[in-house]
Order: C-alpha cells, then structure tokens, then sequence
C-alpha cells in the first residue's frame, strides 16, 4: 500500500495511506448518485409546478430555465463548496473515508481547493477522466493533475481507536489535578496532532513516535519529566481537555 510521510510544524512525522484510484473512482460515484438524485427531485418539483399552474414549455420557457439555473450551478461548484465546508471532502469522500490535505501535512488551504477545483476540467470532464486516471496510476503521491499543481493529495483515513481507549477525559472529574499547565500554549490543531500520534500508536504499537512525538514537545513546552512517553501523551491530552472544558 503506497503512503506518505509528512513533517508536520511541529516537527512531528506522520505517515498516511493515500487513497487510491479505485477508492477516488468510488467517491465520484457517491457523488455523482448524490446529484442525480438532486436532479431527480428538482425536476419533479418543477413538474408538480408547471401541471398545477397549467403552463406547458411551449409557451413558458421558464421551467427549463429554472431547471438549467438550479442543476448546472451546484454541479459546477459542488466540489469547490464541499471542499471548503468539509475540510477536503466531499459527501463520496466522506463515505469512502478519503480526504483531500496539502502536501506539508496542514488543511489544504483555500487556494488549493481552488486550484483542484479549476484543473478538474482538465482532468475529469474534457477528457473523460483518462488524465486524472493516469496521473493518479503514475504519480508517486498518486495526485491528479489538479493536485500536482495545488501541492494536494488525497488520503486514507485511518479508523480510529476508541475514544476511551485513547484519550482520558477528566471533565466529569471535579477534583482533577492538571499535571502540565504548559499545555494551554497549543491549539486545537496542535492537540489534533497529539491525538492522531496517540491513535496511530494505538494501531501499531509504534512506541519510537511516541518517544520522538513526546520530546519535540517538551522541548517547545519546555517541560521536564521522566513520565512515559505515550502516557505522558494521554496526560497532556487529559490536560488539555480539562483546561478547555474549564474555559467555556
């Protein structure tokens, strides 16, 4: 199975399994039943319209106008919108449980998406797919066209452990004791991190990321402990949301 290995800001390496064609090819079709659907429904709509009004298309053109305006414009932004509402998803690729992420390991921003979005004609419609297809087969990082151009790539979300089995958290816990404070400094984006180390740990016992993972963050925290390093994980990840959960 290919994957990508990406250094995070927090000098943190992260390894993903990327999606390949079969399972992007899948997603398309999701979506693509997702909007015949649509276009189903709104027809039907238009045509309860039309019969109670007694208009017929001869001579009220405005049916098929609306139509036209109601169809066309979701489906030329659909992907662009799911993108940046879904953080890289669009409804298929959630089902698929795929995702769209820049190279560098951060959320694609919205350029990228942008950039995605505009090379799909490129890829997809003009030539009926074949350069998206091929791009994907050849390409070490398997990104279609629109994602070598973006600095994008589509991966494999990993299924994730058991939040108990990950993550303690004390909010029901009146009386708990904060070990490291320190942890107030990261943001949500950072804890993310932490909690996809912990996960992938989890998942393959890989106790050397755990150790690397532990001391990069002692070192910007500034903490010191001989505390495990995948316990010390969990406690900050404890930590973290105790303090959060305090603030609101």
């Amino acid at each position: 199975m290919n994957t990508i290995k990406i250094i995070t800001t927090q000098n943190i390496e992260l390894e993903y399994d990327l999606a390949n064609v079969g399972e992007r090819l899948l997603a398309w079709l999701i979506d693509a039943a997702i909007f015949t659907v649509y276009f189903i429904i709104i027809l039907i709509i238009i045509n309860i319209f039309s019969d109670s009004t007694g208009h017929n298309e001869v001579n009220n053109p405005w049916p098929q106008i609306t139509i036209s305006i109601l169809v066309s414009i979701p489906f030329v932004l659909y992907n662009l919108a799911c993108d940046v509402g879904l953080n890289g998803q669009t409804f298929g690729k959630k089902l698929m449980r795929i995702k769209v992420i820049s190279l560098n390991g951060d959320q694609a921003s919205f350029g990228q998406y942008l950039t995605r979005w505009l090379f799909r004609l490129v890829d997809i419609f003009i030539f009926n797919g074949l350069p998206a297809f091929v791009s994907i087969i050849v390409s070490d990082k398997k990104q279609r066209i629109g994602d070598l151009v973006a600095g994008t790539t589509v991966i494999r979300l990993r299924s994730r452990a058991a939040l108990q089995q990950t993550i303690y958290v004390p909010t029901d816990q009146p009386a708990y004791e904060v070990s490291f404070p320190e942890i107030v400094r990261f943001s949500d984006g950072d804890m993310q991190l932490v909690r996809e180390v912990i996960n992938r740990v989890n998942q393959t016992g890989n106790i050397l990321l755990a150790q690397q993972t532990a001391e990069k963050i002692k070192q910007t925290l500034q903490i010191q402990t001989e505390m495990e390093a995948f316990y010390f994980l969990q406690v900050l990840m404890a930590d973290y949301n105790y303090l959060t959960s305090q603030s609101k």
